[in-house]
């Protein structure tokens, strides 16, 4: 699943669940996009690490400005992240009991 952060000048950054590397160590998946004339460009990178692994379309400096900018939000983007596997994890919890709870719910509880 990916789940919206911002948008500054055009330039979406998204991210997505958390995953455990073959060492275990957490790590999370991030896409900037801008859109474009033919498509989009982007850069895919990971937190904690921020290695380009994937990009299109951006220049070198906006490549090091965007994975700054990552670096600097990065205690937001786990934050959310960590708020949604929660939310997942009750929700799946709570359907084994025939119960439907929302995250919004679970929050005002």
């Amino acid at each position: 699943m990916k789940y919206f952060f911002s948008e500054i000048d055009e330039i979406n950054l998204t991210f997505g669940d958390i995953h455990l590397n073959k060492f275990g160590m957490e790590y999370i998946k991030i896409y900037f996009e801008r859109p474009n004339e033919g498509g989009f460009d982007f850069l895919e990178s990971t937190l904690p690490a921020l290695n380009i692994k994937n990009s299109h379309g951006f220049n070198q400096q906006e490549l090091q400005n965007l994975l700054e900018y990552a670096r600097n939000n990065a205690f937001l983007i786990w934050d959310i992240a960590r708020e949604n596997l929660k939310c997942k994890k009750t929700k799946n919890l709570v359907k084994k009991h025939f119960f439907f709870i929302t995250c919004a719910a679970r929050r005002a509880l």
